[in-house]
Order: structure tokens, then C-alpha cells, then sequence
């Protein structure tokens, strides 16, 4: 399948380009949105925006791909399944522990607004924490062993439980 002669899509080339230059490699996850009509995946998986995949070429059977899909044979609950997912479906992949790339344009949307969310949680958290209004994260880590202790303080001595004869 590399080999066939396709139609280069040049949106998804920089796709095709990481995965082409780390399967080698490495185990690559593919984040995807298997919504995506043209995504063929067990059913279960399928209503998923932001299902990971992993691939390597030490799998029994190598991932196939082209300019315009991967295709992989992958186990689900103990069956191989052929699944063929086209490159503008992923939106996230990774090689290694330093080799991320994060497509936006094609993120779902539920994945941008919950990456938002949390952008805007960590900025409101430091504000807070440098207006005096919150404690640093670092005060309430220190804080958290003397809650410990104190609670098990409070716990009763002997069983809840009554001897029955």
C-alpha cells in the first residue's frame, strides 16, 4: 500500500510525513476523531472524538499506509479488526517521549473547548494566587500532610462490627 501512486493531499502531508519518519522507530499514538464517516472502526469505538490508537511496525501485522490513509489491523477485546483511518481524521500523533505534533484544524471541537477550559481554570488559579486571593499550589501541598493526620486522629478505636452468637 506505501507504494501505490495516490493523489498527494497536501493538507494532510505533514500527517503522512511524521508518521512516514517515525514508524520506523517507534510505537506511534494517533489521536483521532472516529466520528468521521470515512473512519472504518469496530462500532464501539466509533462515536469516539478522541480515540488513541497505537501503531507500530512490530505488530504482526504492520500498519499500511499512503498520501491518503493508515490502515492497521489492530485487536479490540481480542479480535483483529481492519481499520482504515484517512490522515484527515487524526488531529494529534506522537513518537516518543519528546515527538508530539498537534494538528488544530482538525480537532473536534469538544477537544478544543475542554483544552480551553483548562487554560483558563490554571490562569484564574495563578491571578488568584498572585493577588493574594488563593493559596499557591505549593502551600496547599505542604497543608495536605497535616489534614492526613488530623483525620486519622478522628477515626474510632475497635470494629463497627458486632460478634454474633
Amino acid at each position: 500500500m506505501s507504494d501505490e501512486p495516490t493523489k498527494i493531499d497536501f493538507s494532510q502531508k505533514e500527517k503522512y510525513d511524521f508518521f512516514n519518519s517515525n514508524i520506523d522507530q517507534f510505537d506511534i499514538l494517533i489521536q483521532l476523531n472516529a466520528r468521521q464517516e470515512d473512519c472504518i472502526l469496530p462500532s464501539h469505538v466509533k462515536g469516539d472524538h478522541s480515540l488513541t490508537l497505537k501503531m507500530s511496525n512490530a505488530f504482526v501485522y504492520p500498519p499500511q499506509y499512503d498520501r491518503l490513509k493508515v490502515v492497521a489491523n489492530l485487536k479490540f477485546n481480542g479480535e483483529y479488526f481492519e481499520c482504515s483511518i484517512p490522515w484527515g481524521a487524526i488531529w494529534a500523533m506522537s513518537a516518543g517521549d519528546e515527538n508530539q505534533k498537534l494538528w488544530q484544524k482538525d480537532m473536534p471541537a469538544e477537544v478544543a473547548v475542554s483544552i480551553a477550559k483548562d487554560i483558563l481554570k490554571q490562569a484564574g488559579r495563578t491571578i488568584q494566587e498572585k493577588l493574594g486571593l488563593a493559596k499557591s499550589s505549593k502551600e496547599t501541598l505542604e497543608e495536605e500532610p497535616e489534614k492526613k493526620i488530623k483525620n486519622t486522629a478522628k477515626t474510632k478505636k475497635g470494629s463497627h462490627l458486632k460478634r454474633i452468637k
